[in-house]
């Protein structure tokens, strides 16, 4: 089976909804850049996970929305992993800004069970013991992560293998919305 088409009425009334949950996008977007992208999912989801068409064949291309983020789990390959996940969100979310005096005590490279991991955002300290689960993330550590970088007045929404951090008087309607 196909990919599906995409109208433009379909794109201009999903790009509506995103907007009416604070969503707007960093460029334009057509149908024809939906459907290079568009994988199995639904077309609000596809479109928050896209990349921006003009960076989508780029190194490193930014996401279409901003404060969404694609979680993969399969990050820890170094010592430092845990340090650049908290970058990365944070990034995503638009807070980095508010996180310091990062304390990486976790030494997996060692071959440690685990470890501390502390930092703080917004001047409030945040600590968590981490366990050593090879290639992948401490999945609650990880969730941790993703509540203390939201933006002021916004949760984190997971869907599929992604995080939109959404103002929390769209969180109930923004989920229902994603759930097919």
């Amino acid at each position: 089976m196909g990919k599906a088409t995409v109208t433009d009425e379909d794109l201009r009334a999903a790009l509506a909804k995103l907007a009416s949950f604070g969503f707007e996008p960093r460029e334009a977007v057509t149908a024809e850049d939906v459907a290079y992208q568009q994988g199995s999912a639904g077309l609000l989801e596809t479109l928050l996970v896209m990349d921006r068409p003009s960076q989508v064949d780029g190194d490193d291309p930014e996401p279409l929305f901003p404060r969404v983020f694609v979680v993969d789990y399969e990050f820890v390959d170094h010592d430092e992993a845990y340090e650049d996940f908290l970058h990365w969100a944070s990034t995503a979310a638009g807070t980095a800004d508010r996180v310091s005096d990062v304390v990486n005590d976790i030494g997996l490279e060692d071959g440690a069970d685990g470890g501390r991991f502390a930092y703080r955002v917004d001047g409030r300290h945040r600590e968590y013991e981490v366990d050593n689960n090879g290639d992948w993330g401490d999945g609650d550590v990880v969730e941790e992560i993703l509540e203390d970088v939201s933006p002021p007045g916004h949760r984190p929404v997971r869907f599929g293998d992604s995080v939109a951090w959404v103002p929390e008087q769209h969180e109930v309607a923004f989920s229902r919305a994603l759930t097919p």
